[in-house]
């Protein structure tokens, strides 16, 4: 068996441990946008809670200025 030069070693040697960080390093999996804090689907059911308490109060009002104005 020939001898291997030193750079060629360290050439291999740096392409296996490269190769063996991509195989065993964890990879990212997509966070559902229901799972983040700030999650603007959060906010919708929400806004319209808020939005149907916001027309029964118009409607109220309009109401109440309708039987005043008679």
């Amino acid at each position: 068996m020939a001898e291997f030069k030193r750079p060629l070693l360290i050439a291999v040697a740096a392409a296996v441990v490269l190769l063996a960080l991509i195989v065993a390093m964890p990879r990212p999996h997509p966070v559902a946008v229901r799972n983040t804090p700030l999650a603007p689907v959060q906010a919708i059911q929400k806004a319209r809670a808020v939005s149907g308490l916001s027309d029964r109060a118009n409607q109220q009002l309009q109401a109440a200025g309708d039987a005043a104005g008679r």
